[in-house]
This record gives C-alpha cells, structure tokens and sequence, in this order.
C-alpha cells in the first residue's frame, strides 16, 4: 500500500508540471508536511493529500501551502519530507472574543453541538439577546467563519420566545443545519414546533428555507447528522411538557420521514437534555433525568442504542417498545449506580461519544466532572475515571464538557473542558478512552466573570483542529470561540 501510494505520488508530481519548482521551496515554510502532526511524514500524510488532491476549500487536509486548494506544490513540500521526523510543535487552545451577547445564556444547553466546520468555514450558532424570565424574547444568531474563526459574519438572526440557541449539523454535501425552537411556533394541537434550516454553499449560505417539525418544540432538545445513512435526527429533551418526548427523522431534503414517542416520565423523574450521536453503525440517545420531586435535581443519566438508524431501539434486555419509561423503572440502560441517583443532587450529562465498541460519557456530579466508558459487547462499564480527569499536568474539572472525534477504529479521541486558572483545556486518549494524556491548553485567560456552558463540535474540523464555544458571564457576557492549534 505504501509503494503504491508513494508511486501514484511521483506520477502526479512528474505529469503535473515541474514549473512549479521555484515556488515549491519559496512556500516550504507555510506548513508543515507532517499532516496529522503524529510528529512524522508517512505514507498516511500522503494518503490524506491524495484524498483531497485537486480540491479547493478552507483549512484543507494537504494544503500545505495555505494556498486554499490541495495541489502540485503540497505533493512536492510532502515528497522532500518524506520520512523525516519534524517537530509537531506545541499544541495550545486558543480563545477568541466573537461576541458580546446581552445574555449569560449564549451557549445554554452545552450538551448540544453548537459549532462544526467544513471545507466552506466554520459554522456557530448561540442566543445573542434575551429580555430576561417572562416575556422571554430573543434572538438565536447563526454565523459563519472563513478566517478559522478569527471573526464571523451573521448568516440568520432569528426571534424567538425563549432561550434556546441552536444546534448545528453539516452534512457529506457541505450544507449546515440549525434545529431552532420557540414557544409561539404552534401545530393545530397546541404544542410548539422545532424548525431544522438548511444553509447550502449554492446560496453561499445566505437565504436558507426551514422544514417544520410539528409538535418538536421544546426548551431542551438536541440533533444529530447520520453520515453513513445521510439523515439527521433530532429529539425533544422535556417530557415535563406533555409526558413524552418525540424523536424525529429527517431527510437533507428537509422532509420529516418519521416520528416517534420515544422516551416519556417515569415514576421518579422526566427525562432531560437529550443526546444525540450517530458512529460506528449506532445512534446513541442518552439523556439526564430530573427528579419529579426537585424539579432543579439532575437525578440520573441514562441511554439507549438503535443500529437501525432510530427505527427500533435496544436497552438492557435487548429491544424495547416506545415510548420507554425514562427512569430507573425503564428498560434503559445505566450510565450511573443506584448509590450515585439521589434526589435534589446534580447528576448531568455533558457529552458522548461513540467509538469501535465502547461509549463514552462525561458528566457533572456535585460540581465535580467524571468519565465513564460503556463496552458495547459486554453491555456493561469498563472504565470510570474522576473526580476530574487528568492527563499529565492538565485536568479538567468543569461540569460541561465535550469530545471530539471521528469516531473511527484507531482514531484519537479529544476531550475539553476547564481546567483550574479558567483556562480551556484538551486531553486526549490513543487508545479509545483507555488512558488520557495532556493535548492543550489555552494561555492564562481571565474572564470577566465565569465560565460557563462549553460546548464543541462532535467532529473534528477539517485540518484536524478541536473547536468550540463558551460563555464568559460578566458585567458584560461574551460569547468565545475555541479552537486548538499549534506554535
């Protein structure tokens, strides 16, 4: 494989015009030929040019040059590297002030996805105004970035009743959606509806159409994009609402293939802030529980699995028929012990993630974050780390937090949240959840007044980068991006 790589390499490099000579050793210095920055130029360096040979786009595996297209120049930079070992550098999270918004609720809902990134730029989404409990007006804002995030330009501001920003998705095509509630977007029975829009890179994202999803609104909800089966989905996350929560199918055409009751109160709690991730041939549901009896008690997190891209789902004894019980007296599975339910504690779940057979968790319990992985195979937990999860010098400890990955066999997985000093960190782990070792952290950033609600893209952007939100509360709240890179 490596000599056949290496060979279709020299024939596009010989049929592809030896002019570029001079230019080639003039743009050595724009980037480094080690593309997966492992700190070696391999035959999977190459392998990730050759896949984007010819392509134009923003941050561009193989655009080694910074060119903006992957071409005769990055082949030659990669060739005359081949096989050494350079220095990857010092990977760091930068934090970038985008906005000002006049609300601490800029990045509520952390759970959810609120920024991913393409061959097109990166894509956020977050509320930029609220008037406050009671009249509840306010803007979600989605915006777009073509400089890595360095500024953004507003693409939609959308008024809503309530304090919901969006989740956002792309797809294989490129195209992003934002699944957007309000309280005052009713169906015939009463019920607030969910709005998924669709900006495309035909309309160079401006302009886009929206599908209604009836009966879909909620002040929790989330979504999630299905690459292997190209659909999203998207599930409301409050049954204290009507008793039940739906779970909608939607096609990148923008029509609703279907709905179901999936999830719905228990005796003890309702479930909460739902989950969504779609890897490794499973949708992965999960969500926190709230107490009945302490309605600000985050009591239990729980999950479920469908391999049939939401059509049946499995728990603990195998297939369950919907809507299941939310709680403990559900069929679902577990992600916390009975010791650790109680009522009027803080038991939240801040991220997931899905990999080669395990699934990963992390959640807030007491103020405190912890990690546990799931093993699909054995049905049951093999790994708990916490309080805090450490690798090397770096542990992150904030309640919120999220991963990022491909969620591929082999692929390294990331994990960020705060660590001590209001800094920003990344750890990362080689061996799907395994161990964790220090990957970044941000410089010495103070906040105006706290750090709240951080949330990230599930997949990593296109030049490998770990990106995310979150929201500096102060006398004045500002919204900032992360984005790790290297120095």
């Amino acid at each position: 494989m490596k000599q056949q790589l290496q060979r279709l390499a020299a024939f596009i490099l010989i049929t592809g015009v030896l002019t570029a000579g001079a230019a080639v050793w003039q743009a050595q210095a724009a980037g480094s030929p080690d593309i997966n920055r492992d700190g070696r130029v391999d035959v999977v360096d190459l392998s990730m040019l050759l896949s984007n040979y010819g392509k134009t786009g923003l941050a561009l595996p193989g655009d080694i040059d910074s060119s903006g297209s992957v071409g005769i120049i990055d082949l030659s930079m990669l060739l005359s590297g081949f096989g050494s070992t350079p220095s990857p550098g010092t990977a760091y999270n930068a934090v970038t002030q985008v906005a000002t918004p006049n609300t601490y609720y800029a990045t509520f809902q952390s759970h959810n996805q609120r920024v991913v990134a393409n061959s097109h730029g990166i894509f956020m989404s977050w509320l930029q105004t609220w008037s406050g409990a009671g009249s509840e007006n306010g803007i979600v804002r989605v915006a777009r970035s073509t400089d890595g995030g360095k500024t953004f330009q507003t693409l939609l501001d959308q008024p809503i009743i309530g304090h919901y920003p969006g989740t956002v998705e792309t797809d294989n095509a490129g195209n992003v959606y934002v699944f957007i509630t309000s309280l005052d977007w009713k169906n015939a029975s009463g019920y607030a509806n969910a709005r998924m829009f669709k900006f495309t890179p035909e309309a160079n994202f401006l302009n886009p159409t929206y599908a209604t999803l009836s009966g879909g609104g909620s002040d929790k909800f989330t979504s999630a994009y299905d690459a292997e089966r190209n659909q999203l989905y998207y599930v409301q996350g409050d049954a204290s609402l009507n008793g039940v929560n739906k779970f909608f199918t939607i096609s990148t055409a923008g029509t609703v293939t279907s709905v179901k009751d999936v999830t719905k109160t228990g005796q003890v709690a309702y479930p909460h802030y739902p989950h969504l991730q779609a890897a490794d041939g499973k949708l992965l549901l999960a969500w926190t529980n709230t107490a009945l009896a302490n309605s600000s008690g985050y009591y239990d997190v729980r999950f479920l699995v469908s391999q049939d891209g939401g059509q049946t789902w499995l728990g603990r004894s195998g297939p369950v028929a919907l809507p299941v019980v939310a709680d403990e007296n559900g069929p679902s599975f577990a992600v916390l012990d009975a010791a650790e339910r109680t009522v009027g504690g803080y038991r939240w779940l801040a991220g997931i993630h899905v990999q080669a057979g395990k699934l990963h968790f992390t959640y807030g319990s007491q103020s405190q974050m912890w990690y546990k992985r799931f093993d699909w195979a054995a049905k049951a937990m093999d790994r708990t780390v916490g309080p805090g999860v450490t690798g090397g010098t770096t542990t992150l400890q904030m309640t919120s937090s999220f991963f990022t990955g491909s969620g591929t066999p082999g692929a390294r997985i990331f994990l960020t949240s705060g660590t001590t000093g209001n800094r920003i960190g990344t750890l990362q782990s080689d061996d799907n959840g395994t161990t964790w070792k220090h990957y970044a952290l941000s410089d010495a950033y103070q906040p105006a007044g706290y750090l709240y609600a951080i949330a990230g893209g599930r997949r990593p952007a296109p030049d490998g980068s770990v990106i995310g939100a979150v929201t500096d509360q102060g006398a004045t709240n500002r919204l900032m991006f992360i984005k790790s890179g290297w120095r």
